[in-house]
């Protein structure tokens, strides 16, 4: 047993993982490049390496090799060809249009990671996987998050207008969904509610099955100046057809009154907004698939908390009273919000 833990420790330093390729589909012509070449990995036999050095050590001999195995990539560059790469499966758009310079950074960069990612047949697509550390390191700017009960600005704001998008695409494609989780409230870029994917690296994801039976492609398309984010999938099209419901909206509850919170950094009679009032609510949504004369329905279910407003305000600046609850209500059904601030997430693992 001690010698087993060792050599796991051993297979920790020298096991390395294998390189999928990465690919570019060009729907005009069919013709796929490599952007990147697949690369194999190698991993330690752990148990043919203790019979090794238990062999060893019989024979009195002070040295024993380690026993390593080739790991083949999922995604072979020299097997393109066998892929059946050859057509746009699904695709689907989000607008962020109003978003910040660092908002619209954080998208390009949380975008480009995933340009040329390959799924094989039946593999499991992961968000987190891919884009890996959401930090100023791996090249993400501040912006607005959801954390705990109020946003805040943190690394990455954005990026969940990638993982939304990803989601739909999937979703409208019909593809099984493995895991999701909403935003903590409803967030206006993402249109109607119901139809969000947040994340946290590395504890909440965004993942799904290819089960197309063909590996599939991802193309990510940003289109900074119209404020378009898109998805393309290509691949081989499977024979089915998908049709998503209208949100079904219910248990609507109407937020708190808003807050006022006291910032000495803002001077004397001086108030910023920081949160906009939101409704909680239920939210279902229905997705019908006929695929090979076979029809299947499932459900998507989102749970989003009301949201209170919320104002920094300067010492000594007059806060108004707290509205009637008649009054809050009529205020919240008339109020509009300021685009270029409404808030995303990539916090939701710390969000209601």
């Amino acid at each position: 047993a001690a010698l087993r833990a060792y050599l796991e420790s051993v297979a920790a330093q020298v096991d390395v993982p294998a390189r999928d390729a990465r690919l570019s589909f060009d729907p005009a012509t069919g013709a796929i490049t490599v952007l990147q070449d697949s690369r194999p990995g190698r991993s330690l036999d752990v148990e043919a390496t203790l019979q090794g050095v238990q062999t060893a050590l019989a024979g009195g001999l002070l040295q024993a090799p380690l026993a390593l195995t080739e790991v083949a990539p999922a995604v072979d560059s020299n097997r393109v060809a066998e892929m059946g790469i050859r057509e746009l499966v699904t695709s689907s758009s989000t607008y962020f249009g109003g978003s910040s310079a660092s908002r619209v950074r954080n998208i390009e960069v949380a975008a480009e990671k995933f340009e040329g990612v390959v799924i094989p047949p039946d593999g499991i697509f992961s968000f987190n996987e891919v884009v890996r550390d959401v930090s100023s390191a791996n090249g993400f700017e501040d912006g607005l998050v959801i954390w705990g009960d109020r946003t805040a600005v943190g690394v990455g704001g954005g990026v969940c207008q990638v993982s939304t998008t990803v989601f739909r695409t999937a979703y409208e494609g019909g593809f099984p969904i493995v895991e999701r989780t909403n935003h903590g409230y409803v967030v206006n870029w993402y249109g109607e509610p119901g139809m969000d994917a947040t994340i946290f690296t590395p504890y909440v994801d965004f993942k799904f099955r290819n089960d197309t039976g063909a590996y599939l492609l991802l193309d990510p398309v940003v289109d900074a100046a119209n404020g378009v984010m898109t998805f393309n999938f290509y691949g081989t099209s499977p024979n089915r057809t998908v049709t998503v419901s209208k949100p079904q909206i219910t248990n609507v509850v109407q937020p708190e009154p808003e807050q006022y919170v006291v910032d000495e950094s803002l001077a004397a009679g001086e108030k910023e907004q920081v949160d906009w009032a939101k409704e909680g609510m239920d939210v279902t949504v229905t997705r019908t698939i006929v695929e090979d004369g076979t029809t299947r329905t499932d459900t998507l279910t989102s749970n989003y908390e009301p949201w209170r407003a919320v104002y920094l305000v300067g010492p000594g600046t007059e806060i108004p009273a707290t509205p009637t609850p008649a009054a809050a209500e009529a205020a919240a059904a008339t109020a509009t919000d300021n685009p270029a601030i409404v808030p995303t997430a990539t916090a939701a693992a710390a969000a209601p």
